[in-house]
């Protein structure tokens, strides 16, 4: 989200990214907001990206698929 108080989510994934390399990231953000969050995504390094209002159906099956289906 770019809407955080210290940084936004391109930023903290491009940090995040470097202290944990392999942990997946996935971007939320809000369509129509100047920008293509698929680029943006690509960009810092994202793994995945949902605009908002998210499909938790699709969200949940995402996760599953970039960490495992681990109940």
């Amino acid at each position: 989200d770019n809407n955080m108080p210290v940084m936004d989510g391109p930023t903290l994934v491009r940090e995040a990214r470097k202290i944990y390399p392999d942990l997946p990231f996935i971007l939320m953000g809000a369509e129509g907001i100047g920008y293509n969050l698929g680029d943006v995504a690509r960009d810092c390094g994202a793994n995945a990206f949902f605009c908002k209002p998210v499909d938790w159906k699709k969200f949940r099956e995402k996760v599953q698929a970039l960490v495992g289906n681990k109940q």
